[in-house]
């Protein structure tokens, strides 16, 4: 009886255990979907393409795919920055109800970033990338890559001006030459494959010859520290601390002993030897001069800049008139004023020193023309990064009036009519006029109008005071000192 009962259950059992069977579902593995990094408004083309496929795995992880598209296009506001949130809503006028997918709308970016950058920059970059100094290849060519997209090179020719740009801006010059030689042009892919090869080539090497002597790479022989005693008979041709010269040992020998140093006040030693250098002194031009009176700074003078030709102005910029100066120098702000750059600037192999004996690190030189109150000059302005500002020549100051053409000579109380000939005139009084008339009236009278009065010349002695002139033939005047 118990196995009829068996024998009837066993069915039972059996379709009861298929259909928990069919009902029970099958476990998945479960990846977990990261969202893509915010989406900034300052993205470039290529950024925005690698930006885009983030996205799309993203949304075919998270399954969001296979929701409405209202409820994809609120996920993909979520990535937006409030920038570019800005941007789409304000400016490309796509609102929180459109009815644009994720696709359209990311198009619509894209031709916004499209307007915003000129593409001739991006050409221009494209064509003057090269690969660094510590930069691997895979790397120079991914930017190569992006800076291409986002050039908007044509589809057709994209690999052959890649190939172009590869071959011209790698490092390797092996590889280069090698391209160079080949016959058909390269393809891309061989030029990738060449390139990368000549890399591993050289780090393999390296690694090798490191293998090669393991002991000597890993292991330095440390000398023992050894002190070096000099003879005595050596310490008499060592230059004195004190004087700086060479002398017998004692300091009754040093001529510094007993002197006073010009520096610091103290004794025994001189001012070339002085460790207590006192800076109390400002940079004036390319000299160190020390301060006498605080107010009595050197006078800055404002000159215009033109080209060479004197066809283009450049700029105006502040300039300091230097009598000791030999050459004139500029800094990289004066470039600036006069709106150029070190990229203007000419080579050359002179030295250029400070009157204190300080080498000038030069960047370059440039042909200048330069205007001051009417006066015009061309001159050869260097460029350094050791000055601030502009420094004008003696000479430079002589052509621009700014000196005497007679510059050194000492200016007196007479009119200097060249470097060779003067009038020497009696004292600036009352009583001395019509003897001052006389001798004016003699030496120019093919210039001077006899018929005004002559008044007596400001000024006390010692000071220039300006006399004007009159030419008969034009009928103009002019100013003598």
């Amino acid at each position: 009886m118990q196995q009829k009962q068996i024998e009837a259950l066993v069915p039972t059992l059996g379709s009861q255990a298929n259909s928990l069977r069919t009902k029970t579902p099958t476990l998945k593995g479960r990846i977990s979907a990261k969202s893509p990094p915010e989406l900034t408004a300052d993205i470039s083309l290529s950024g925005l393409d690698s930006w885009k496929i983030m996205w799309s795995d993203y949304m075919q992880i998270s399954g969001y795919n296979q929701e409405p598209q209202k409820k994809q296009v609120a996920v993909f506001r979520g990535c937006l920055s409030l920038e570019m949130l800005s941007v789409v809503k304000h400016v490309l006028n796509i609102s929180e109800e459109t009815e644009k997918s994720v696709d359209d709308i990311l198009e619509d970016i894209k031709k916004h970033i499209r307007i915003q950058r000129n593409v001739a920059l991006d050409r221009v970059l494209f064509e003057e990338r090269k690969q660094g100094d510590e930069e691997s290849f895979d790397s120079f060519l991914i930017a190569l890559k992006k800076l291409g997209k986002d050039a908007d090179l044509c589809e057709n020719c994209y690999d052959e001006r890649l190939t172009t740009r590869i071959i011209a801006g790698a490092r390797n010059a092996t590889a280069r030459e090698e391209l160079l030689a080949k016959s058909p042009f390269p393809n891309l892919q061989t030029a990738v494959d060449l390139c990368r090869s000549k890399e591993m080539a050289i780090i393999n090497n390296s690694d090798l010859s490191k293998k090669q002597n393991p002991i000597a790479n890993s292991i330095q022989i440390k000398k023992p520290f050894q002190r070096r005693f000099k003879p005595k008979n050596d310490r008499n041709n060592m230059p004195c601390q004190y004087c700086g010269r060479r002398h017998s040992q004692g300091k009754l020998n040093c001529p510094a002993y007993g002197k006073i140093c010009g520096e610091c006040g103290k004794k025994n030693h001189f001012s070339q030897k002085c460790r207590t250098k006192v800076n109390t002194g400002e940079t004036i031009g390319v000299v160190k001069v020390r301060a006498i009176q605080e107010n009595r700074r050197a006078p800055k003078i404002s000159i215009n800049v033109f080209s060479p030709t004197g066809n283009h102005f450049w700029g105006t910029s502040l300039a300091l008139p230097d009598s000791g100066a030999e050459i004139c120098l500029g800094s990289r702000k004066f470039l600036e004023q006069i709106n150029c750059d070190v990229s203007n600037l000419k080579s050359h192999t002179q030295d250029i020193f400070a009157a204190n004996g300080t080498k000038i690190d030069s960047l370059g030189y440039m042909d200048v023309r330069i205007e001051y109150q009417g006066n015009k000059s061309r001159e050869r302005i260097y460029i350094s990064d050791n000055i601030d500002g502009a420094v004008l020549a003696w000479y430079t100051c002589t052509r621009l009036k700014i000196l005497p053409e007679t510059y050194p000579a000492p200016i007196c109380n007479g009119i200097r009519l060249s470097r060779k000939k003067q009038i020497q005139l009696p004292p600036q009084t009352e009583e001395n006029v019509e003897a001052i008339r006389s001798i004016l009236l003699t030496k120019y009278e093919d210039v001077f109008d006899a018929k005004e009065k002559l008044d007596v010349m400001d000024g006390s002695n010692g000071r220039i005071s300006t006399i004007l002139l009159k030419s008969s033939k034009t009928n103009t005047l002019r100013s003598k000192r």
